[in-house]
């Protein structure tokens, strides 16, 4: 338990405070360019990191990002590991917009659901015209998001495609071949060296090193391509 003391400093703690604004339990994060994290990590988290120093190579020494997006992140550019560097950007802000639309109408939802039961508990008729109007507005463009998501997406999927791989052959490669190609690729993805560590939270560590002990694998950095 907290002594008034540390809770004060946690209260005081720009950080701190920013973890706690989202359900999600945030992961430590190291190399990850400064770029990419401003663009993938939600607003409430990045504005904790106000102060983090990047190093000479563009990159983090250790941030906190939450896992959703980490693994958004990672598939995207298993997907397509010829996607460069701004167009990781730009899918990773159309991202953050997809989510916020999708998290509002969920809150909105969950709020017109309990006003309802309180109508109905309390035996009161009260009609919702002007919220449902705005949940059918937040809706559309939360599709809308949704699919300038996929269009971009689509189109960095065709980009990527029309570029020839040196070295490898161009006409019916084999298996190996086809993994070999994908994994020089994704060593040279601006991710590469990214390592993913442990969680924020004590707790989950204790429950993943139980996890990871009966499936005989050591809790440590990894690698976001592994």
């Amino acid at each position: 338990m907290l002594t008034p003391s540390s809770r004060a400093r946690a209260a005081s703690d720009r950080l701190w405070r920013s973890m706690h604004a989202h359900e999600d339990v945030p992961f430590r994060v190291s190399s990850m360019p400064q770029q990419i994290f401003d663009a993938w990590t939600r607003v409430d988290l990045k504005s904790g990191h106000a102060d983090a120093q990047q190093n000479l190579h563009g990159s983090l020494p250790m941030v906190f990002m939450h896992p959703d997006r980490l693994i958004k992140l990672r598939d995207m550019v298993i997907s397509r590991p010829l996607v460069p560097t701004n167009s990781l950007i730009d899918l990773g802000a159309k991202q953050d917009e997809y989510d916020r639309h999708a998290r509002f109408w969920y809150l909105e939802s969950q709020r017109i659901l309990k006003k309802n039961k309180r109508d109905k508990d309390r035996n009161v008729h009260n009609g919702n015209s002007m919220t449902l109007d705005k949940m059918r507005e937040v809706q559309y463009e939360l599709d809308m998001a949704k699919e300038r998501l996929k269009a971009l997406a689509e189109e960095e999927d065709t980009g990527s495609s029309a570029i020839t791989i040196r070295g490898f052959p161009t006409s019916e490669p084999s298996a190996v071949n086809h993994s070999a190609a994908k994994i020089m690729l994704l060593a040279s993805s601006p991710l590469a060296g990214v390592r993913i560590g442990r969680s924020a939270s004590s707790k989950l560590n204790y429950i993943l090193g139980d996890v990871c002990e009966c499936s005989n694998v050591a809790l440590s950095d990894t690698y976001i391509f592994r």
